[in-house]
Parts: structure tokens; C-alpha cells; sequence
């Protein structure tokens, strides 16, 4: 079993289970992060064609790119039950986008998005990062997101309706890094 470069290891009170965070350095554990996004459990809705070719792909990219990352959990049998991602913007000025953030089911809400965002965020500082976008769905299931969002100090700063499909918009948040 391997960990990040700095060992991070941890074990919260609500989950019975040790679960490891690992940081994607080859392609084979792009490729596993790959699969996972797209799987059924990883999402609350489908995903967009767009969103899709992302997560298809965007994992494997960022093993090129300094300033994009992923990170995965894994519980005891070595299956992954979270990832998230991050990437700087297109305007390559220290902005920064969150690509996924997304949980299995079956281990939501035991601290362990809480624990993926937290490396991402030292990441971004590590970056000398400015700022932190986020976007997620308006549907009633991602409710929780937008809530732990404003909980973290993001505003809210757009919301654009029928962007992901007719029926489902956005929401985008917004953080200085400088804020904590």
C-alpha cells in the first residue's frame, strides 16, 4: 500500500473503516480515478457530454500539468470511494477550479469530502493559489455541497439557469485563498 508523499493516513471517528488518501502519480491510478467518476455511485445526476470527457480524461492530463491534481480515497479492500480534483483556470493567473468532488454513496457524510477538500486547499495555497471557482448543480441532492460550501467561507457568485440540462442549473462559489 502506498501513501502521499507525506504519509497522510487517517482514520475518523464515524467511519469504522482505516481509509487511505492517495494523491494520482501514474496512469494507472488516473485511469481507476477515470472509472470511479463515471461510475454510477460517484454522482448524485448524470453527467454532461462535456463533464463527461472530463472526467474521462482530465485525470490523466493533470499527471502533466504542475497545477492540477487529484486525489482519491480508498477503503480496507482497496476499492476507491472518493476523488476529488482541481485544476488552475484558463487564464493561468494563479486562479483555480475545482474539477470533481464526489463521494460513494454508501460513505457520505463521514468526513471524507471534508478531508479530500482540505488537501486541495493546501494545495492551492502550496500554489501560491488567488482564488478557488466551484460550480454545482441546483438539483435538490447537491444541497448539501452548496451548504458545506457557504460553510467554508465561499460566496456565492453566479447562478445560471438550464447550464447543465434543461430543467438543472448552476450555482458558482467563489473564495479568495487568502481567507482561510
Amino acid at each position: 500500500m502506498h501513501h502521499l508523499p507525506k504519509g497522510i493516513n487517517f482514520n475518523y471517528a464515524e467511519v469504522e473503516e482505516l481509509l487511505n488518501v492517495f494523491e494520482v502519480t501514474t496512469v494507472d491510478e488516473a485511469k481507476r480515478v477515470s472509472g470511479f467518476l463515471l461510475s454510477q455511485g460517484s454522482f448524485g445526476s448524470r453527467l454532461t457530454p462535456g463533464e463527461a470527457e472530463m472526467a474521462r480524461n482530465h485525470p490523466l492530463v493533470s499527471l502533466q500539468e504542475e497545477k492540477s491534481r487529484y486525489w482519491y480515497v480508498e477503503n480496507e479492500v482497496g476499492e476507491i470511494i472518493g476523488v476529488n480534483g482541481v485544476k488552475e483556470d484558463e487564464h493561468k493567473n494563479s486562479g483555480y477550479t475545482g474539477a470533481f468532488l464526489a463521494v460513494s454513496r454508501k460513505y457520505r457524510k463521514k468526513g471524507i469530502a471534508r478531508r479530500l477538500f482540505d488537501i486541495m486547499l493546501d494545495f492551492i495555497r502550496e500554489k501560491k493559489g488567488r482564488y478557488l471557482l466551484i460550480d454545482t448543480s441546483d438539483r435538490e441532492e447537491y444541497e448539501t455541497i452548496r451548504l458545506f460550501l457557504q460553510s467554508r467561507g465561499f460566496l456565492q457568485v453566479g447562478y445560471f439557469p438550464d447550464h447543465y440540462y434543461q430543467g438543472e442549473g448552476t450555482y458558482w462559489y467563489y473564495k479568495k485563498m487568502n481567507d482561510n
